[in-house]
């Protein structure tokens, strides 16, 4: 299990420990019942992924960086047949953000701002100068 996930796992151990619903979860996480993988590029001279993460049944929770990458905000965009992509705007009204750091896996801080959604593309703020690799993580939801 990531570090990533191990650090998940024991802020909601320690605070909501006694919630069975949570404790469910965590216990999910740690058997690896709930959680994939998706990578994701972005291609030379380009702003947005190439591909998109399906969605269907599936929340959006974190992204990690590259070493590298030109951008300072991975911004989300929506579609509900894979073709025509939109921003994904937060709760808040602005649109969905998370800024980046290199080299790090980012939390999504608004992750159900993705739900809708059952295609997701990233957009970097600024066009990528080389290709760059994300890796996302994504939960099973009912």
């Amino acid at each position: 299990m990531s570090q990533f996930l191990k650090r998940i796992r024991d802020v909601v151990n320690h605070w909501y420990s006694d919630i069975p619903d949570i404790k469910t979860a965590v216990d999910s996480i740690n058997n690896g019942s709930i959680r994939e993988t998706k990578d994701l590029t972005i291609a030379d001279g380009n702003k947005i992924s190439n591909g998109a993460i399906d969605c269907e049944k599936k929340q959006l929770i974190a992204v990690k960086f590259p070493a590298a990458f030109d951008g300072a905000e991975l911004q989300f965009l929506g579609s509900a047949d894979n073709n025509t992509f939109e921003p994904i705007y937060a709760p808040s009204g602005n649109r969905y953000f998370v800024s980046v750091q290199t080299e790090a896996w980012m939390y999504l801080d608004e992750p159900m701002a993705t739900l809708p959604f059952r295609y997701v593309k990233v957009k970097s703020s600024v066009s990528e100068t080389a290709q760059r690799s994300l890796t996302a993580i994504i939960r099973h939801v009912s």
